[in-house]
C-alpha cells in the first residue's frame, strides 16, 4: 500500500486596517491520512442475497407486482466473509446478479441508459445522497439534518433508494407495501428531504475533502469576523483544536466543534476591546474511500451500484485568521474661547446740554400781549 496525501495551493487573504477590525485566513497545505489501495485479485465481489440489508418494498405500479424491494447491497473487499462495502442500486429495471464480480468505475463508466448516463446534475445529486445518508452517516446526524424523527435504519434505506431512483429513473414516492402509515410518513419525509434544496450535489472524488474558505476585507469593531466556511463531501468536519472565541453561524448561535456543518457561513466571535491576534483553525474529515464512485459488472450485465460506505479515511486542513484591534479613539483638546479685542477708536464727546441765555443787560423786554377771554 502506498501512502497517499493531497496538496492545495497555500492561500492568503491580505487584512485593510483602519478604525474597524481586519482579519486575514492564511491556509495551511491540506493532508490525508488515507492509503491508496488495490483490491485482491477476484475482488470486490457482490455478497450473497442473505448478506445485505432489506428495506420496505416501495409501491411501484410500473411492476407486476405492485411494489419494488428496496435493499442496501452488502460487497466483498477480500476473502473475509464480512463486506465491507455498502452500496444502493441506480438502475431501477434492471435486475441484480448477488456473487458478481465488479469493479469500481468512474461516472463516466456508467454502462445504463438511465438520466445517471450523461446528467451532470443527476450524477452529483446521487453522489449527495449517497454521502449524506445512511450509512455513510450515521442515523443520528441524518434525523437531526432531516428533522424527521424517530428514524430506523431500514426506514432510512428505503427512503435513501427511492431518492436516488428519483434522480435517476424519475421515480415518485407513492408509499410502502405492507407497512403502516407512520412508517410511510417517516420514510416519505426523509425521502422529500434528500430531493429537496437541501441536496446541492457533490463532485466525483475517491476520499473524502476538507477545504477551509473565507474572505478578505474589513469588519467592524464587535461584529463576528468571517465569513469562515469549512467545505468537505462530508456534511460535518471537526475542530481539533482550541478555539480563543466562539465559532458561531450567521444567527449568532454557537456550533459544536465535533460536528461544524460544512458549506455554511461561520464567524469567529471577536469582542470589540479585543488586542490584536490571531487563531489557528484544525480542522478533520472522516468519510469512506470511493463513497458515491461506481461497482460495475464485470461480467454478465447486473445492475450497477453506488458506494454508500466503505473503509474509513480521514483528511485535515488547516487556516489561521489575524486580526487588528481597534485603535482607541482619542478625546480632542477644547478650543478655546477668544477673548475680546479692544477697538482702537476713541468714541466722540456727547453733546453738553444747553443753557439758558441771559439777557445782555440794557435791553429792554418786549411787552407781551394782554390777556383775553372770560375767567
Amino acid at each position: 500500500m502506498k501512502a497517499a496525501s493531497s496538496r492545495t495551493r497555500t492561500r492568503k487573504f491580505l487584512a485593510f486596517a483602519a478604525t474597524s477590525l481586519a482579519a486575514v485566513l492564511a491556509f495551511g497545505t491540506p493532508t490525508a491520512h488515507a492509503d491508496d489501495f488495490t483490491y485482491p485479485e477476484g475482488y470486490p465481489k457482490l455478497g450473497a442475497k442473505n448478506e445485505s440489508v432489506p428495506g420496505y418494498n416501495l409501491k411501484h405500479f410500473g411492476t407486476s407486482y405492485g411494489y419494488v424491494p428496496t435493499m442496501l447491497f452488502s460487497v466483498h473487499t477480500n476473502s473475509s466473509k464480512e463486506g465491507n462495502i455498502k452500496a444502493y442500486c441506480i438502475e431501477l429495471d434492471v435486475d441484480i446478479q448477488f456473487g458478481s464480480d465488479l469493479k469500481v468505475g468512474s461516472w463516466k463508466e456508467f454502462p445504463g441508459t438511465n438520466k445517471f448516463k450523461d446528467n451532470p446534475d443527476v450524477q452529483a445529486k446521487v453522489a449527495w445522497i449517497a454521502q449524506r445518508s445512511f450509512p455513510q452517516t450515521n442515523l443520528a446526524e441524518v434525523t437531526k439534518a432531516s428533522g424527521v424523527q424517530g428514524l430506523t435504519e431500514k426506514d432510512a434505506i428505503t427512503a435513501t433508494q427511492a431518492a436516488i431512483w428519483h434522480f435517476t429513473n424519475d421515480f415518485k414516492y407513492q408509499g410502502l407495501d405492507g407497512a403502516d402509515k407512520p412508517t410511510a410518513d417517516r420514510v416519505g419525509a426523509l425521502y422529500n428531504y434528500l430531493i429537496s434544496e437541501k441536496n446541492v450535489g457533490l463532485k466525483e472524488t475517491a476520499k473524502p475533502t476538507v477545504e477551509i474558505k473565507g474572505e478578505n476585507g474589513t469588519f467592524k469593531a464587535g461584529d463576528p469576523v468571517g465569513p469562515i466556511r469549512f467545505e468537505s463531501n462530508q456534511a460535518t468536519v471537526k475542530l481539533t483544536n482550541e478555539l480563543k472565541y466562539d465559532l458561531v453561524d450567521k444567527d449568532g448561535k454557537a456550533v459544536d466543534k465535533n460536528a461544524v456543518p460544512t458549506g455554511t457561513d461561520l464567524f469567529l466571535k471577536v469582542p470589540a476591546d479585543a488586542p490584536a491576534g490571531e487563531q489557528e483553525f484544525k480542522v478533520s474529515a472522516t468519510g469512506s474511500v470511493y463513497a458515491g464512485k461506481l461497482l460495475i459488472s464485470k461480467g454478465t450485465r447486473s445492475q450497477t451500484i453506488i458506494i454508500g460506505s466503505n473503509k474509513e479515511v480521514t483528511v485535515e486542513a488547516s487556516a489561521v485568521l489575524k486580526w487588528n484591534a481597534v485603535p482607541k479613539a482619542t478625546t480632542p483638546a477644547p478650543t478655546p474661547t477668544p477673548s475680546p479685542t479692544p477697538s482702537n477708536s476713541t468714541p466722540a464727546p456727547k453733546p453738553s446740554k444747553s443753557e439758558p441765555s441771559t439777557p445782555k443787560p440794557g435791553t429792554p423786554k418786549k411787552p407781551g400781549l394782554p390777556r383775553t377771554g372770560t375767567f
